[in-house]
């Protein structure tokens, strides 16, 4: 029944990005006076990169999205393109309104944009911080990171703090290059797609975020994981507003993000599904300084 549910929320909200999208193609008409600012007529769109892959993530975030517009009085909708870089340059063209960004994704589009506007940062798991892990089978004969020198490693994506930014870094600290002492390296574009070819035998072994591996323990698939290494805490993810939207319509998303509390009916139908998000907090802009510092130690923009 639970299955059938899930596969029915996808549909759904398969179905939402789909005509929503449509919506966003229509002429564009007088703008409208929203919370005191004027927004377009247009519904606004939040993005999201596809971490969890593009209908999962879709509909993990579309109820945050519908939440975001209820509060503005202004319809509202989440946009997950194919890939992580996608997001900043629809960011960076004007075609997001707000976004849903990766802590790495953060600093890289916040490099590209300097007046990107920082509304607030995610609450995972209970904590504003995670970590990557580097997993293997629990089958497989490697025990260390050092067993993994001439095997085959897979990534999420090259903007993904958990899934590539401190796996790499980690890897560097144990001596391994990726780019020189791997058989393959390989980039699966979502953690659930990491652990799927290092348990099929794809890969050797992959690199996922923290929240991936305890998500996952519900369906019976961490067992068959072994952390090989954790990496440094990382903060969790950061809602911004492009720098064109109007200060108190950010100032109201700002309050309903906030205001979201996991521990009521509402915060965990807006909050609850693959991800454990608990909430939201105040962003903190030195917070996602030990990116920043990983991304110059290795070279990484």
């Amino acid at each position: 029944m639970r299955g059938s549910l899930w596969l029915l929320m996808v549909g759904l909200a398969a179905c939402h990005e789909s005509m929503s999208v449509s919506q966003s193609d229509k002429p564009v008409s007088d703008p409208v006076m929203v919370v005191g600012a004027t927004l377009p007529s247009r519904p606004l769109r939040m993005g999201h990169p596809p971490n969890l892959s593009v209908k999962t993530s879709t509909a993990e975030y579309s109820r945050l999205a519908d939440y975001l517009g209820q509060s503005l009085g202004h319809d509202v909708y989440i946009v997950v393109p194919d890939s992580y870089d996608e997001v900043v340059q629809l960011l960076v063209d004007g075609k997001l309104d707000f976004a849903l960004l990766t802590p790495f994704l953060y600093v890289r589009a916040k490099t590209r944009m300097p007046t990107l506007k920082l509304v607030a940062s995610l609450l995972g798991e209970g904590a504003p911080q995670y970590r990557g892990y580097i997993v293997t089978a629990a089958t497989s004969p490697y025990h260390s990171v050092s067993d993994l020198r001439g095997k085959r490693f897979a990534f999420v994506d090259r903007a993904s703090a958990s899934g590539y930014l401190f796996p790499t870094a980690l890897l560097h600290e144990n001596n391994l290059n990726p780019e020189q002492d791997f058989r393959e390296v390989v980039y699966a574009g979502s953690h659930p797609q990491v652990v799927e070819w290092v348990l099929s035998g794809r890969v050797d072994a992959g690199a996922i975020s923290s929240t991936t591996f305890m998500h996952m323990r519900g369906e019976a698939i961490s067992s068959r994981l072994f952390i090989l290494a954790k990496t440094d805490w990382i903060p969790f993810d950061a809602f911004v507003a492009h720098p064109a939207m109007p200060a108190s319509a950010v100032q109201r998303v700002r309050t309903a993000l906030l205001s979201i509390d996991a521990r009521t009916a509402e915060g965990r139908e807006i909050l609850t599904g693959v991800t454990t998000n608990n909430g939201f907090v105040e962003a903190n802009e030195t917070a996602y300084d030990p990116v920043r510092k990983v991304a110059a130690r290795l070279g990484v923009q």
